[in-house]
């Protein structure tokens, strides 16, 4: 792929993507609220109800599938894809994440250390270089700018996705006797108790995500096209289900991401990834019909193109929430019930977008939310 290869031939704006950004980050702020304030600790336990689990399936690893997908989508419609220009994003994108660890991370971890009396600088370390979503972001950018430089063709990216995952399931769980190095290492692979988004797991949404706004960039799809899409990911995504409990597996259970389910053999292989994608076009779908019946003007597709400019300054406000509301909670010894929690994150996810609204335009838009702010030409159906 050259640098003109994802250029795209005419300027469209799908605004289902938008609806799929706000449907994400309402997703992952309650996600995230239930992690650090209640008291159901998703990390240690798995869940037991009903409620619980549809929460670990939806509000976590799907939702984190739908953010990522969004950013290779997003990628498709960048108008400056030299790798100069690539690499300056990446900068860009690891200066953010940066600061969000410090804000998010090290000043409650000082204070935390302040009043316990403890300090370790090796947990600072790992404070200020946790890898999160705009971590992997600036590693996004990073290959992407290096796949130009090499002109790989954009077809060849998911493919080096699926590769990628698999060669990430033996290497799990390496770790080298540095714990510098095994924070760094697990930008990349998953190990340490940091590595929350490592690149070799998640390329896979990225590159699904760049090839299918590739596809969608260069024409307009119709509404004919979206139901057949619709239709047969419905029908292999029933398929896949009903296979999967003929042969005892219980899809949420897999999705599961608490230490136990992470021991299981069945975890790291690709299978997880097959109802993601699914799910995904979907929803990409859906999205479609919704906006054939809504009011073009109203408040509806305003909101989701409001979530959808503004989605970094959204996800970045809600955890610098979250972070010291649970450091108010650890000094209380206090947690909510996950009913509560429920409630706490949908005030969160309100209080995130009044202060989001209110702030000047702090210009973070351009690291992921593509494409631009420009007006561009939208799809057939607006």
């Amino acid at each position: 792929m050259n640098a003109q290869s994802i250029e795209p031939k005419k300027r469209i704006r799908y605004l289902e993507l938008d609806f799929i950004k706000t449907l994400a980050i309402i997703l992952m702020i309650l996600e995230h609220s239930v992690e650090c304030l209640s008291s159901f600790d998703m990390d240690l336990v798995s869940p037991t109800g009903f409620l619980q689990k549809d929460v670990e399936f939806s509000f976590g690893y799907l939702c984190t599938a739908l953010f990522i997908f969004s950013m290779g989508f997003g990628i498709a419609f960048t108008r400056k894809t030299t790798p100069a220009e690539f690499l300056k994003r990446a900068r860009n994108l690891l200066i953010l994440a940066l600061s969000l660890n410090f804000l998010r991370n090290v000043i409650p971890y000082l204070i935390s250390s302040a009043m316990s009396g403890g300090f370790n600088a090796v947990a600072l370390f790992k404070c200020f270089f946790l890898t999160d979503i705009l971590n992997y972001a600036a590693v996004l950018y990073l290959f992407t700018a290096l796949l130009i430089k090499l002109k790989v063709p954009y077809y060849a990216y998911l493919p080096i996705g699926i590769f990628l995952r698999f060669v990430s399931v033996p290497l799990a769980g390496v770790e080298v006797e540095s714990p510098v190095l095994n924070v760094l290492l697990g930008y990349f692979l998953p190990v340490g108790e940091t590595s929350f988004f490592p690149f070799l797991n998640f390329y896979f949404y990225s590159a699904a995500g760049m090839l299918i706004g590739k596809i969608f960039a260069d024409r307009q799809i119709s509404t004919r096209t979206f139901k057949v899409i619709f239709w047969e990911c419905t029908a292999l995504l029933a398929g896949f289900f009903l296979s999967a409990k003929f042969n005892g597996f219980n899809l949420k259970d897999f999705y599961d991401l608490s230490s136990d389910s992470m021991q299981s053999p069945l975890h790291p292989m690709m299978f997880k990834f097959i109802p993601a994608a699914l799910i995904l076009l979907i929803t990409f779908a859906l999205f479609h019909f919704l906006l054939l019946k809504i009011d073009k003007n109203g408040p509806v597709l305003r909101f989701a193109r409001f979530c959808g400019v503004h989605l970094n300054t959204i996800y970045i406000v809600h955890w610098i929430l979250i972070a010291y509301l649970s450091l108010l909670f650890d000094i209380l010894d206090f947690k909510l019930s996950f009913e509560m929690t429920m409630l706490a994150g949908l005030a969160i996810t309100v209080v995130s977008l009044i202060i989001t609204r209110l702030l000047p335009d702090l210009n973070l838009s351009q690291n992921l939310s593509l494409p631009g702010k420009k007006k561009p030409q939208v799809s057939d159906h607006q």
